[in-house]
């Protein structure tokens, strides 16, 4: 009658030497390739257009940037990145009352998206549809773990440097 813990973040250690996002699913007799299949969300719009008013989100096209990772509760963390763009650069933040779902149909509205790796890219994955995406890693061998998981994205390893991104 006890309890098993499962520390997902570093199952892969233990249970089997393959990237981390398919051991989550193996340990548990899944297949990992389907993923998307069982993703739903549904934007709360009036949230989002709130949202919208609240940063200024351009009527014209626009860049979606984000160089943050973690969560307010356990530490955010942040890559650097140097952006030069023509378009307006809508750059996520925190704001109260707001959380990073609000902010989804924003970033899928974006002519470019750039970010680093985060779980917004599983949403972006998902529904993105007709723009470029670029995933900058947090660190070096990051994208090892989601070998396979991420067909739109074009990946840049982290080497230590600025990230330099030209638009």
């Amino acid at each position: 009658g006890g309890h098993l813990y499962l520390p997902l973040g570093t199952i892969n250690r233990y249970w089997e030497n393959k990237p981390l996002m398919h051991t989550k699913y193996s340990i548990l007799g899944l297949d990992w390739s389907d993923w998307k299949d069982y993703i739903n969300y549904v934007p709360n719009e009036e949230k989002t257009e709130q949202l919208r008013k609240i940063v200024g989100i351009p009527e014209s096209e626009y860049v979606f940037v984000n160089s943050v990772y973690g969560s307010p509760n356990s530490g955010l963390m942040s890559v650097q990145m140097k952006v030069s763009s023509k378009l307006p650069v809508v750059q996520l933040k925190l704001v109260d009352g707001f959380n990073i779902f609000d902010w989804i149909p924003i970033i899928l509205e974006a002519k470019e998206v750039h970010t680093v790796d985060t779980a917004l890219c599983f949403l972006v994955e998902k529904y993105s549809e007709n723009q470029k995406l670029c995933m900058y890693g947090r660190y070096p061998g990051v994208f090892y773990h989601v070998e396979g998981i991420f067909n739109k994205w074009e990946m840049f390893e982290n080497t230590g440097n600025v990230y330099e991104v030209k638009i």
